[in-house]
């Protein structure tokens, strides 16, 4: 794969195809790290395989911009099967398709942990598989701003999950057909602070009612969300745009 760190200034990366990069640590298609700064636009990051965190990509203690790619079929023995987003990291993605990444614990698609704060939109998580968090997992302070996305049919995990000072926001975003919860409050552990999740105009389904938060956190339900088939154009194709009844 490829391996970024700060002294490299901004690297950008176009049309790339990132696959059947095995590695030890994280990060086997593309590994961000020690304040580098990248953009990956226009690729293809699949088949990649982590014996830790991050299958296909690693952003630690840095900054990645990444548009219309495609991140599928990664492994990671712990979290982040498509992407582990960590230690304080930014990120920007949009336009993008995170779909059949696999990780042991936390996070099929991406793992936002430890106060990394990414903004997503506009991106489709489809069919990612994990413990917890099948399409999105978010734990201790990662609050990660998620607009414009789908998160369907991912498997075990659920669609999206949080635990720990986690304050994610979800706008105009549809959370249905995933395995277990659509969204999960982790139960917390001694000594943990609470999260919180506000969520506005999106479609997810079972309503407020099926979001059991606990003591886990507080729910922000916000105007504008509702719970009825998106009507996607050809689901059985992948292909979700919505059609022009669609709510």
């Amino acid at each position: 794969g490829i391996y970024i760190t700060g002294s490299f200034g901004q690297v950008t990366i176009i049309r790339a195809t990132l696959t059947s990069n095995n590695v030890d640590n994280g990060g086997s298609g593309l590994c961000v790290d020690q304040w580098g700064r990248a953009v990956l636009d226009s690729s293809n990051v699949f088949e990649n395989n982590s014996n830790n965190s991050g299958g296909g990509i690693r952003v630690d203690h840095s900054s990645l911009v990444m548009t219309h790619t495609r991140v599928i079929d990664n492994h990671a023995d712990f979290e982040g099967g498509g992407l582990y987003i960590v230690h304080e990291s930014t990120s920007d993605i949009r336009f993008c398709e995170i779909s059949g990444n696999y990780a042991e614990r936390n996070g099929g698609g991406i793992s936002c942990y430890d106060h990394s704060n990414p903004v997503i939109k506009n991106t489709i998580f489809d069919g990612n598989e994990s413990r917890r968090g099948g399409g999105i997992s978010c734990f201790y302070g990662a609050s990660p701003i998620v607009q414009n996305c789908t998160i369907v049919n991912n498997l075990t995990g659920g669609g999206f999950s949080l635990r720990y000072d986690c304050l994610p926001i979800l706008v105009n975003t549809i959370i249905r057909d995933n395995e277990d919860r659509q969204i999960l409050f982790e139960g917390l552990e001694r000594n943990e602070t609470p999260s919180e999740l506000v969520c506005t105009f999106s479609n997810i389904e079972g309503g407020v009612d099926e979001i059991h938060t606990g003591t886990a956190g507080d729910l922000i339900w916000e105007t504008g969300n509702v719970d009825c088939d998106p009507l996607f154009a050809d689901v059985d194709n992948n292909d979700f745009h919505l059609t022009e009844n669609s709510e």
